[in-house]
């Protein structure tokens, strides 16, 4: 669970008293009560400021690992230990987790004068991945040098820096953490927003429904994260770290405001909830796992302020279809992934919102995973939409329902699920109805060859026995 709160705290008060503060609703305890509530392992995620001092940095290792006995310790010999103590917390932070992954402040490579983020500035001849790194490496080694330090802390603790989608900036924040960096990680939204230039601070441009855009977003797979995943992960393969993701889904170019009409706040709702547009947020998730890259951080819950536009899952009383279905992935247990080539590809040439023509764009994701238990599991994403594209005949799209035929080694029974409605089908606005639900029905077999009808925008997750 990576906790965004501190980063993005109101008021603004970063500072290693703030961070370990046990009666701020933003800061470390809570993140850490909230995790263990929850039975999940917390991504911790403190500004880099807090921490860039020693001293801080080896108080903060002490608040988090030292163990704290009144029989034997005091408030002068432990005093963060004993701030944990005293608060309630007897045991160390650390013994409450299996795992905990370690990130360094939130997108670095921002403008250091940016006002919402805590960016590095370039140094002289040191680029700004060389700054962001070098922070990142003296408060990890800084951390590592703490007393309370161990081996069966070192086990427990997995480093993610930040990087970012351009290759050079994460090649050097890599190279300083060489040998210390289990991931690297980069954002991935779907969007129209920030990835395109465009400010969804609340001043943007305000996106109206349509087959077009959301066409565009189902390409964003083909068109744009297979290469940049294959290309990161080669990047960061001489530093011996994994490509990783945080903060993906999709994101409005346009955040809701005080001021804005709700007819415009329902029409972003309608656009970035229907089932087509999540089709292209589970597509993703599936390609990383695919390409093994790290499990990405997604946002879960409103904070009340502009996030909630990070997909908003708790607007219309109902959960997301990208939810539903990365749930029922989660629930399955995947652990090890796949693409199958026995599989007919399906290309067309598609337009992107440029209006540039790209050429023979496969038009379904398909992966092939193993479940924790040893079962196949199969993932079907349509990323057509009637009417948008043209097939390699030079036809046009027309229903853009696609029957795939996927052999498999032998014949097999099992079930297919998907989300109700189609493509357009989204969360209605009224709290607590949704009409995107889950539902299963028996898979189809023509001898070991798997046979579905794929309707246009949605998902299919095959679970086979």
């Amino acid at each position: 669970c990576r906790w965004h709160q501190y980063v993005k705290g109101n008021p603004r008060a970063y500072s290693l008293k703030k961070l370990i503060d046990p009666d701020w609703v933003q800061g470390q305890v809570s993140h850490f009560t909230t995790c263990k509530a929850l039975g999940v392992s917390p991504w911790i995620q403190p500004e880099w400021t807090p921490l860039v001092k020693p001293a801080d940095t080896l108080a903060f290792a002490e608040w988090l690992l030292a163990p704290y006995s009144p029989a034997t310790d005091t408030p002068e010999s432990k005093p963060f230990a004993y701030k944990r103590y005293a608060s309630g917390q007897v045991a160390p932070w650390i013994d409450e987790f299996d795992l905990i992954a370690f990130e360094i402040s939130n997108e670095m490579w921002t403008p250091s004068t940016k006002s919402d983020f805590f960016g590095v500035p370039a140094l002289g001849s040191f680029r700004k991945g060389q700054v962001a790194g070098a922070i990142n490496r003296l408060i990890v080694d800084t951390l590592k040098s703490s007393p309370y330090w161990t081996p069966a802390v070192e086990a427990k603790f997995r480093f993610f820096p930040g990087g970012w989608i351009a290759t050079n900036y994460t090649a050097e924040v890599a190279e300083a953490m060489q040998g210390v960096a289990d991931a690297v990680t980069i954002n991935g939204y779907i969007g129209p927003g920030w990835e395109e230039n465009r400010d969804n601070g609340g001043v943007g441009e305000s996106i109206t429904f349509s087959a077009a855009t959301v066409h565009s977003r189902l390409q964003i797979v083909p068109s744009s994260f297979d290469a940049t995943f294959k290309s990161m992960t080669e990047t960061l393969a001489p530093f011996g770290a994994r490509l990783g993701g945080y903060e993906w889904q999709v994101t409005t170019p346009k955040a809701p405001g005080a001021g804005t009409p709700a007819a415009e706040v329902d029409e972003q709702d309608r656009t970035w909830g229907c089932n087509a547009m999540q089709a292209a947020i589970v597509d993703q998730f599936c390609l990383g796992l695919a390409l093994d890259v790290l499990a990405p951080a997604f946002f879960t819950f409103s904070s009340g302020q502009y996030w909630d536009t990070h997909q908003r899952p708790v607007r219309g009383g109902g959960v997301r279809a990208a939810w539903q279905l990365l749930g029922k992935l989660n629930k399955i247990g995947l652990d090890r992934s796949g693409v199958t080539e026995t599989f007919q590809n399906v290309l067309a040439d598609v337009q992107d919102p440029s209006g540039s023509t790209l050429a023979n764009l496969d038009q379904v994701g398909r992966y092939r995973f193993l479940s924790s238990d040893g079962k196949e599991v199969l993932v079907l994403v349509s990323r057509r939409i009637p009417g948008q594209g043209v097939d390699a005949g030079n036809t046009t799209v027309a229903s853009a329902t696609t029957r795939v035929r996927w052999l498999l080694d032998q014949a097999r029974t099992g079930l297919v699920w998907t989300t109700t409605g189609d493509w357009q089908t989204h969360n209605t606005t009224s709290a607590p109805s949704s009409d995107i639900q889950l539902t299963s029905s028996a898979a189809l077999f023509e001898g070991s060859t798997l046979v579905t009808d794929l309707p246009p925008g949605m998902v299919q997750i095959v679970e086979l026995s």
